[in-house]
């Protein structure tokens, strides 16, 4: 009888296989990427990702502001129309810089 050793039919484990394929992490290590990392209170993009994802946060709340601005008729109703649209999308943007730095 056989004991089980949590190896594979092959004898080795599954981050071997990963190894194998051509990647030197482990599942784990590859999951935790730096997207972003802390700057003060705020957080700047440390990989392309990051920066992509500003950069569509911000094209977001160009497009916002254009949309409302055309309708208004003066600095407030702007602000009172962009901001439903502008918090939500930078407390999104600051979850995930907080969740994917270094």
């Amino acid at each position: 009888m056989a004991s089980h050793t949590g190896m594979g039919e092959a004898g080795c484990s599954p981050g071997d296989v990963i190894a194998g394929l051509g990647h030197s992490t482990t599942i784990g290590e590859d999951m935790k990427r730096t997207w972003f990392r802390p700057w003060g209170w705020i957080y700047r993009p440390a990989s392309w990702q990051g920066v992509l994802l500003v950069l569509l946060v911000v094209l977001f709340c160009v497009q916002v502001f254009v949309a409302v601005d055309r309708h208004s008729h003066s600095v407030s109703d702007i602000l009172y129309g962009i901001f439903p649209y502008f918090v939500p999308a930078l407390i999104v943007l600051n979850w995930v810089a907080s969740k994917t730095s270094g």
